[in-house]
């Protein structure tokens, strides 16, 4: 079962994630940190 501690510690992640990812940007942004699979077509999931 889930704890009512954990999913109050997921609303505040979720809360702070944009609702709107500017592809371009996430990937530049992957790209200049060094991530290697910053040019998959899955980068979503590895930005997520």
């Amino acid at each position: 079962m889930i704890s009512k501690n954990l999913i109050e510690k997921l609303e505040k992640l979720l809360a702070q994630m944009p609702a709107v990812w500017d592809g371009r940007k996430a990937i530049l942004e992957m790209r200049d940190s060094g991530y290697p699979h910053w040019k998959q077509m899955e980068w979503i999931g590895f930005y997520f």
